[in-house]
């Protein structure tokens, strides 16, 4: 009596023992149900290292394509600051030999005055002094022959090297500048290319036939003959300078010298044209390497508020003058970027669909296959939690497993740090599925 008293009082809740079997067979259950539990592994395992990788390749991919932007846009992508020379006050007799290394100084104050996040991605300046063009007569009488002169300088770049004679000397001291008479003409000396000594058939010590844009003539002379050193592109970017540059055909071609400057003659020749048309111009390569996805934005936005703002440079006498087309280069390839984003990020939700519904299947699968066993705990008292405890029990386990696989496989594939913004749902999914099927 005292026996069939107690089973007949049973508190609620007795099932657990039997649902602690359950729990404790659990492992027995995952063995016989191995192949199903294997495609949810599977899935979880692919899905994982898909949502894992993606934004990681995604990020080395747009940096990749916004570098390549900057690559293909060439000399377009450079800063470039154009600095007037300061006039203001200044008379036509004064010879200033210290033009050369005030040209390098404003270089090194325009490096430090550049925004932080734009002086991180550029290289060191191109400093060009270009007079504008000069009448020039050439033996073989082609029309439109002009001569400009140029100073280059970067710092480190290597000297070019003189075939004959050398770099120009500077013709003149400030007193005798003092006491100059514009009715003569101030000598320049000058260097030219072999090439552009070939066309005027000018030789050392030459005097060549110039006149200003009014007319008046010019004293400029040969002091060397150079070719560039062939390992420093410096010279490259100054037309005319390496070779003669003939544009247009017929009556409209043009064909310019630019004869080079060294830092004593181009003192002289701001003696010479008293400045006019003289202009330092400063160009910053942009490292393409040093530039990515993420701050490309921050990026064109401080180029453009320093093209509408060039007083920040405090560059001194008159306002300089800053354009490029790093910031246009910049937000085309950030548009593009953010299409190829937009698809990839569509992709992600298909997959993330397509794995939920395959875990779904799964799920449902197992519980069918098991539902022998099921409706013999419910029969002996086992509750709807203990089975479903145990059920997510067994789901943790086989999404742990999956997604570990996939975490270290994506880790391995593209090293970074791990992104849970598309595994998190997968995983949880995974876990959550199987019980409440």
């Amino acid at each position: 009596m005292r026996s069939r008293t107690s089973r007949r009082h049973r508190a609620p809740g007795s099932g657990m023992p039997r649902a602690g079997l359950w729990l404790a067979g659990t492992h027995r259950q995952a063995r016989a149900e191995a192949w199903p539990l294997a495609v949810t592994a599977a899935v979880v395992l692919l899905v994982v290292l898909l949502g894992d990788v993606t934004p990681r390749w995604a990020t080395r991919t747009a940096d990749t394509a916004v570098q390549d932007a900057v690559r293909s846009a060439g000399h377009q992508s450079d800063l470039v600051v154009e600095a007037p020379f300061d006039t203001r006050g200044s008379v036509r007799h004064v010879l200033l030999p210290g033009t050369g290394a005030a040209v390098a100084e404003l270089a090194g104050h325009l490096g430090d005055a550049l925004p932080p996040a734009l002086a991180a991605v550029v290289r060191p300046p191109t400093a060009t002094v270009l007079t504008p063009a000069l009448r020039l007569s050439v033996p073989d009488g082609r029309p439109g022959s002009v001569l400009r002169m140029a100073y280059v300088w970067r710092e480190g770049a290597a000297d070019v090297e003189w075939v004959t004679g050398g770099p120009g000397r500077g013709t003149g001291t400030p007193q005798q500048a003092d006491q100059w008479s514009p009715d003569e003409p101030w000598p320049v000396e000058v260097g030219l290319s072999a090439d552009a000594a070939t066309l005027l058939s000018a030789s050392v010590g030459d005097r060549l036939t110039v006149s200003d844009q009014d007319g008046m003539p010019l004293d400029v002379r040969v002091s060397g003959i150079f070719r560039p050193a062939d390992d420093d592109p410096t010279l490259t970017g100054v037309p005319g300078l390496l070779a003669p540059d003939t544009r247009g055909a017929g009556l409209t071609a043009v064909t310019q010298v630019t004869a080079l400057l060294s830092a004593e003659s181009l003192a002289d020749v701001r003696l010479a044209l008293n400045s006019q048309g003289l202009s330092r111009t400063y160009a910053f390569p942009v490292d393409a390497a040093a530039v990515d996805s993420a701050g490309a934005d921050r990026l064109a936005a401080r180029v453009a508020a320093l093209e509408a703002s060039p007083v920040t440079l405090e560059v001194p006498g008159p306002l300089p003058t800053v354009r490029t087309g790093l910031d246009v280069v910049l937000r085309g390839a950030l548009a593009r970027v953010a299409v190829a984003r937009s698809q990839a990020s569509v992709d992600l939700m298909g997959l993330v669909a397509v794995a939920v519904l395959l875990l779904t299947l799964s799920a449902r699968l197992v519980v069918s296959r098991r539902a022998p066993v099921l409706l013999r705990l419910r029969a002996r008292g086992a509750s709807l939690v203990s089975v479903a405890a145990s059920f997510a029990a067994e789901s943790a386990v086989v999404a742990a497993l999956g997604g570990a696989a996939g975490l270290a496989v994506g880790g391995l594939w593209v090293p970074g740090p791990h992104s849970w913004a598309w595994s998190a749902p997968v995983l949880a999914a995974a876990v959550m599925i199987e019980p409440a099927v």
